[in-house]
């Protein structure tokens, strides 16, 4: 997000990342303003200017290769309208990444996913029938202990 705290517009507005690395310049990259229409979605004159007290939306998606403390930094530099020194700011972000033990990149992760779904499937079908076998079992064995205990009682 970058915002406008001054009493002037800004032109020219642009937003970087250092990608991680602030002493390697050649992997900063332009992160995406977030639109609407042909204007940043925090432009609310939509004029194309950054006006004070505006917030404009920029996104990207980078992927994390390393687990553990990360941390960038975004800058922005812009113009006042009418001219002017140019303006800049820079915050740093931190987060941390977590990797899941079953993350994994490989594009058959899904396929083995639904492998797994279609084997436990069959399991709880094998389960059921066994349940339905055992409840069998169980009605032949009861039926056969009346029979033989009827049976012992008239011998008696």
């Amino acid at each position: 997000m970058v915002g406008n705290s001054g009493s002037v517009e800004l032109e020219n507005v642009v937003v970087s990342d250092d990608n991680g690395t602030p002493t390697d310049a050649s992997d900063d990259f332009n992160p995406q303003a977030v639109l609407e229409g042909a204007f940043n979605v925090g432009d609310t004159d939509d004029d194309g200017l950054l006006a004070p007290g505006e917030q404009w939306i920029c996104t990207a998606m980078q992927r994390a290769d390393e687990t553990g403390e990360q941390s960038n930094l975004g800058a922005v530099t812009a113009t006042p309208v009418g001219g002017g020194p140019t303006v800049s700011a820079d915050a740093p972000a931190y987060w941390t990444v977590v990797r899941d033990d079953h993350d994994d990149d490989d594009d058959d992760h899904d396929d083995r996913d639904d492998d797994r779904d279609d084997d436990d499937h069959d399991r709880d079908d094998r389960d059921d029938d066994d349940s339905e076998h055992r409840k069998n079992r169980s009605e032949k064995k009861s039926k056969h202990r009346r029979y033989r205990r009827g049976r012992d009682h008239h011998d008696s």
